[in-house]
């Protein structure tokens, strides 16, 4: 099975600092999750809206005997389907801005974690004392 990017990211930090769910980390891996699986959901729906603007696509854009009268079944199916190819584009497009979205808040939850366990000061203390409160509840 495929295993994404933030699957892999998650598997190392979990094992890196094993955080507490309740912590502010741990509330970003739990948001990250989420966003996944709703990238999943609309991954698939994407693929099928492609497919559909794909099979629209070769209705449509198929050479055509150019002196067809408007008001001919022909011209009225074509008509019908160009339409359709129209409104399957927007709907393809919608779904890959949701997706676009959900992938672009999983990046900056992975660089939000990263700060947060950046090291920000020297004293090694402080350092512990800051990764404590953010892996731990």
């Amino acid at each position: 099975m495929y295993s994404g990017l933030w699957e892999n990211v998650r598997e190392r930090l979990i094992a890196a600092y094993a955080p507490d769910a309740a912590s502010p980390i741990g509330r970003l891996i739990a948001e990250a999750d989420a966003l996944e699986a709703e990238k999943k959901t609309f991954q698939n729906q994407h693929t099928a809206a492609r497919e559909k603007v794909r099979q629209l696509e070769k209705a449509v854009l198929k050479p055509r005997v150019a002196n067809v009268n408007p008001g001919a079944p022909e011209s009225a199916e074509w008509e019908r389907q160009a339409a359709e190819l129209k409104e399957a584009r927007a709907t393809e497009a919608a779904i890959g801005y949701e997706l676009s979205s959900r992938s672009t808040r999983v990046e900056a939850i992975k660089q939000e974690i990263a700060a947060m366990l950046q090291d920000i000061t020297i004293d090694a203390k402080a350092r512990e004392r800051e990764r404590e409160r953010v892996l731990r509840a």
